[in-house]
């Protein structure tokens, strides 16, 4: 069965395969196999007279008048106005605006963008686009809104979609300020958010399993103790591993990779390794085997999506995340079957007996997977104070504490050198809803003017959420200025934005989830997008800023004329279009060259351009040094020298610098930066981090640009932040100071440069 079909059930529970629409994940699928049909407006609409031949009469009657505005009044909505093109709809007279209209000719993703941005401008949920006979409806609040819709595109439907249309469609098949769609939209985000949390409970189980098994196959081959460090590796590396067998059930999921072939499904497929349910029991009850079946397995899928494999018909993906030469911890470690089988089985979300493994991952989107992720950046290992066996307790297995185990039931006595792992919270964290991350994006995307050539700048991106809602607030933007008829997928705007977007974060285990974020975002059947260079590990904070590179007289590594053959060479290799792993291995071995170049000149005497004395030194020598994995890591990043390409673009005539830079005002500096900040700005005494990151970051915004911070700690309400305020816009950088409110009483400011 197609993706784009869905099968309903009638009154005999006989399967009826109806492709008379299109659902791309706008609603639950089993919300529409189940909830829709038992729901008391379905029933009423079987009988119903006014559902009859509704799809049909619609249309006819669109041919005849040419109005969209009349097609929607006779399905139930009331006009309340009109913006442009876009027609404003109420479900209650005089009600608040719920739908907004666009007939559209070419029903292409710059008409859906537009569509999109004019909902959020006026408060619409809900938004219809249609040529006079495609109908395809929208919801505003979802992360790649274009891109998630439910069409229905014939001149004519069978009974049953003829009341879905009505009830979905139509205002009138509503009694309440509520119409049947948001109900049947509200089940299908409460069931994702269900599936959501499984992912979380999973995925933090499965980081456990996994670093026991890579420490299990260890101890049981040389008897070595773990050490701190070898914990560090071996937690980074567990989410490697989970990230891809993550990354993999959701290709799978959602068609890149083909899960439903005979031959892919039976060899290497994933959900066809889950599906054998009798086999992964019987691994992983073998605790103490020490083979690697599922391992090679899962490698070998890996090779055939880095590579490609035509047989199998399964695409060229390439990507970091694949590369085993970027893992060569992955290339001598491996977790045993036992260990791995049970990682597969947690990760493939089975809710009920007769779930099918990993098919709960059509619940889900980009975004659901990034906020399951969001509490690994603050996670470590910690080994037990004492040896620990595994042993069975009311048909489970448990561990305890060796000295107190009962030997008789022991399925497996643990050698001296093994020891129980755990994954401890470090901190205690709110997070917040993706949503607001959308919201927060949405706010600061307007407030600047927005080109396909602009530079975004995320300097703490933390588990990749802000990232991901820029990104698509960023493509949403792209794509509504284009004018012409675009036949490109939505997709594709997000894979050019993505290499307009630089992220920073100084917690190592966040940039790896920031790069798993824009793989997740980007996936298509096309290699992934260049992201090493992008999305990197470092503080730029307490980096030099251009007019610091550009104005110390020292005998430096660089100059503006070597920036410039630099931002050259990165656009050259950001923008080769040499297609497939040839292109990506091109793109990344050249951006590569060029990264290995700004480190060394970082590492010279280029820092003293911000002024700092010598007495910082030592400090930042060890910045340099290669970080732990896990935890903080204190590295400088100069923007002007790391990034090139954003200050030194070949076109002079182009303003230089950020359209925008998104920051949120949680973050919290480190020691070793709160010590270059006093020396390099002459700061005595407290200052806020909003204080700082304005001074340091304002200089990196280009002309009309802005700098918008998502106030999360009320900063603004404070008596320190409102004088903060005053000082900013009486300050001869800004043009203005625009204060936003968002839900929950949060506040985002938007600081536009002059």
């Amino acid at each position: 069965m197609s993706p784009e079909q869905i099968s309903f059930f009638d009154d005999e529970k006989q399967t009826q395969v109806v492709d008379s629409f299109i659902n791309r994940n706008l609603f639950s699928e089993h919300i529409l196999r189940h909830d829709l049909l038992k729901s008391k407006e379905w029933r009423a609409a079987k009988s119903s007279d006014e559902s009859k031949n509704i799809f049909a009469t619609v249309n006819s009657h669109f041919q005849r008048t040419g109005s969209l505005r009349s097609s929607l009044e006779y399905l139930g909505w009331h006009f309340t106005g009109q913006r442009g093109y876009f027609l404003l709809f109420s479900n209650k007279p005089d009600g608040p605006i719920r739908l907004s209209a666009l007939l559209d000719e070419s029903m292409d993703i710059g008409a859906a963008c537009r569509l999109i941005l004019n909902m959020r401008d006026t408060g619409a949920d809900w938004g219809i686009l249609s040529d006079g006979s495609k109908w395809r409806l929208f919801h505003s609040g979802l992360f790649s809104a274009p891109n998630r819709f439910l069409e229905f595109g014939h001149t004519s439907l069978d009974s049953d979609c003829e009341k879905m249309f009505f009830l979905l469609l139509g205002a009138k098949a509503s009694n309440t300020t509520s119409t049947f769609a948001d109900r049947m939209f509200r089940l299908s985000r409460e069931r994702a958010a269900r599936t959501r949390d499984s992912l979380r409970y999973a995925l933090r189980k499965s980081a456990t399993v996994t670093s026991r098994g890579f420490l299990a196959a260890e101890s049981l081959t040389t008897g070595a103790a773990p050490t701190p460090d070898a914990l560090d590796m071996v937690y980074k590396h567990s989410l490697v591993v989970i990230q891809r067998l993550v990354y993999i059930f959701f290709a799978e999921t959602t068609g890149v990779l083909p899960c439903d072939g005979e031959s892919y499904s039976s060899t290497i497929g994933l959900r066809g390794l889950a599906e054998k349910k009798d086999s992964l029991n019987l691994l992983k009850k073998n605790k103490s085997a020490l083979s690697f079946n599922l391992w090679e397995s899962v490698d070998n899928l890996l090779a055939s999506i880095r590579h490609g494999d035509a047989s199998l018909q399964v695409p060229c993906l390439a990507g970091e995340l694949m590369d085993t030469e970027a893992h060569q911890f992955l290339n001598i470690n491996r977790v045993p079957d036992a260990f791995m089988a049970e990682a597969i089985e947690l990760l493939s979300l089975i809710e009920v007996e007769n779930d099918k493994l990993g098919y709960n991952y059509k619940e889900l989107d980009a975004s659901d997977i990034i906020s399951a992720c969001e509490a690994f950046s603050e996670l470590k290992l910690q080994i037990a104070e004492k040896p620990m066996a595994l042993v069975s307790e009311n048909g489970s297995l448990a561990w305890v504490d060796r000295s107190k185990a009962k030997w008789k039931k022991a399925l497996e006595t643990v050698s001296k050198g093994d020891a129980y792992l755990d994954c401890i919270s470090e901190y205690s964290c709110a997070r917040l809803p993706f949503e607001m991350w959308v919201d927060f994006a949405d706010a600061a995307f307007r407030s600047v003017s927005i080109q396909s050539d602009t530079r975004i700048f995320i300097p703490q991106s933390g588990s990749g959420s802000m990232y991901a809602a820029s990104l698509d607030a960023f493509s949403i933007s792209v794509a509504a200025s284009t004018n012409s008829v675009n036949a490109n997928p939505y997709s594709f705007f997000l894979r050019q934005c993505a290499r307009r977007i630089i992220a920073l974060d100084a917690n190592p285990i966040s940039v790896e989830f920031t790069k798993l974020a824009a793989l997740l975002s980007t996936l298509d059947k096309d290699p992934a997008e260049v992201l090493s260079h992008n999305i990197r590990l470092g503080s730029a904070l307490c980096g030099a800023r251009p007019s610091d590179v550009s104005s110390y007289p020292g005998n430096l590594d660089v100059s503006e004329e070597v920036l410039v053959q630099w931002a050259k060479d990165v656009e050259e290799y950001l923008y080769g279009q040499r297609p497939g792993l040839a292109g990506y291995k091109t793109r990344e071995n050249g951006l590569r060259k060029v990264d290995r170049r700004s480190d060394r000149a970082a590492t010279s005497d280029l820092w003293r351009a911000a002024g700092w004395k010598n007495d910082f030194d030592d400090a930042f020598s060890a910045s340099q040094n290669e970080p732990s994995l896990i935890g903080k890591a204190f590295r400088v990043l100069h923007p002007a020298v790391h990034f090139p390409e954003v200050f030194y673009p070949r076109d002079g005539n182009k303003s230089t610098g950020f359209a925008l830079i998104l920051c949120a005002s949680s973050n919290i500096a480190e020691p070793e930066e709160i010590s270059f900040f006093h020396a390099s700005d002459n700061m005595n005494g407290n200052f806020s981090i909003i204080e700082t990151a304005h001074g340091r970051f304002i200089p990196l915004v280009s002309a009309d640009g802005a700098f918008a911070i998502l106030d999360i700690s009320n900063f603004f309400s404070t008596s320190v932040g409102k004088t903060f305020l005053t000082a900013l816009e009486s300050s001869p950088e800004t043009i203005a100071v625009d204060m936003k409110k968002l839900k929950e009483r949060i506040t985002v400011a938007l600081i536009k440069k002059k």
